[in-house]
């Protein structure tokens, strides 16, 4: 008489292949989900690292990143701003706002977009630029890049005054950022987009004060 308990050989197989099958999707899984865990913590701490590094000529002992605002929905085209991008308001040892760290997308990088953050100070000048993510080819744009060159330096103490409209543009368009050699669509897309970023704080700046209730006013632009 067959025992009701005893398995077929075929049968048992498939179930320790489908028992073997779900240990490994598990272990897959977890080791995806800490493996994403370290990306974005590193991710975290690389744009932590950038905002700080785009006010760090500001004249001031301590610098506060704590608080975030809203990009006005009207503005969001001109900084081409992603979902659950805002603002960073910069504060100083006595809480008074001092800067603003905008992040913003310059669309037509000669591989992908180009992902930045801008620091602007209350009188309209940029205290830095930072390239947080890019895909462009390594060797040639992927100079924006301050680990691959100091090009982004260039941008620190410009207005959207200084220099005037057709300064800001790449040598080889008459400008006075310097392109690249063999690459010439990567700066001159972050060209174009750090001076969009200074257009939409000169349009916007003090409404986003004003509605972040921090009683902090632009000073007068630089010339």
């Amino acid at each position: 008489m067959t025992d009701p308990l005893k398995l077929h050989p075929a049968t048992l197989n498939a179930l320790k292949l489908g028992l073997f099958a779900l240990v490994t999707a598990a272990l897959l899984g977890a080791t995806y989900s800490g493996t994403r865990e370290q990306i974005e913590l590193a991710q975290l701490r690389m744009e932590q690292r950038a905002l700080a590094e785009v006010v760090e000529n500001i004249d001031h002992s301590e610098l506060l990143l704590e608080d975030r605002v809203e990009i006005p929905a009207e503005g969001r085209a001109l900084l081409r701003s992603r979902e659950g991008d805002q603002i960073q308001l910069v504060r100083n040892g006595q809480n008074q706002v001092v800067a603003l760290i905008i992040p913003t997308t310059a669309p037509d990088g000669y591989t992908d977009a180009i992902r930045m953050i801008v620091g602007i100070n209350l009188a309209g000048v940029l205290t830095g630029v930072r390239v947080v993510e890019h895909k462009e080819t390594p060797g040639l744009g992927d100079k924006v890049d301050l680990a691959k060159s100091n090009w982004i330096l260039s941008f620190q103490g410009k207005s959207l005054n200084n220099p005037a409209a057709a300064g800001w543009a790449v040598t080889k368009d008459g400008g006075q950022f310097d392109s690249f050699t063999g690459a010439t669509i990567t700066p001159r897309a972050v060209v174009r987009q750090v001076r969009n970023s200074l257009t939409f704080y000169r349009q916007y700046a003090q409404d986003i004060l004003d509605d972040a209730g921090t009683g902090a006013a632009t000073e007068e632009m630089e010339p």
